[in-house]
């Protein structure tokens, strides 16, 4: 509790500090891949995590040797340094983001089937579609990897994706302790 500023009567105004439970630092990768041949042989690990969620149709993914099929309106959060991907070849359509993140709590997240409600989806999706315009893949022989920032990208807009992708993630982690205490609470 912090003491700030003071009213006409002379008394100190408080302010509640907000804890930061999760603060997104920088964006790796924003983009929709084909499905089709996509790491079905090697597939990758990264020392960051990544969402991958799934637009259309079915796909099946082995995340750390266990096998996920995922439905459209689905996700995962792969863990950072999980090594993870397809198990076969698809047509079905897919939206990824790959972030640099500080969190005490998205652990609970990773390497899970997640299931996302309605407006959840809605939400991913917006931030996708802001996300996506603003950066383009690497050439390959560029000496880093990852997405580039487009030219002519503003800091608002970097702000707006930054924020909303917190919120995302605030969200799930919310709805997640929610599902477990009503689950919990219907065992007593």
């Amino acid at each position: 509790l912090k003491l700030r500023g003071k009213a006409e009567n002379n008394m100190p105004y408080a302010s509640t500090n907000i804890p930061d439970i999760l603060s997104i630092k920088g964006i790796f990768t924003v983009h929709s891949p084909s499905l089709s041949f996509s790491m079905v042989d090697r597939g990758e690990a990264h020392e960051f995590p990544e969402i991958f969620f799934l637009n259309r149709g079915k796909h099946s993914l082995i995340v750390e040797g266990q096998n996920h099929t995922l439905s459209s309106g689905q996700m995962v959060i792969y863990a950072p340094n999980s090594h993870h991907r397809s198990a076969s070849p698809s047509d079905a359509v897919a939206s990824i983001i790959s972030f640099d993140v500080e969190s005490r709590d998205l652990c609970k997240l990773y390497n899970r089937v997640i299931t996302l409600t309605t407006e959840q989806e809605k939400n991913f999706k917006a931030i996708f579609d802001l996300a996506a315009p603003c950066f383009i893949k690497r050439p390959p022989n560029d000496v880093e990897r990852g997405a580039k920032l487009c030219d002519g990208v503003d800091e608002y807009t970097l702000q707006r994706i930054k924020l909303s992708l917190e919120a995302f993630l605030t969200d799930l982690l919310a709805f997640r302790r929610e599902s477990e205490f009503h689950s919990s609470k219907n065992e007593k």
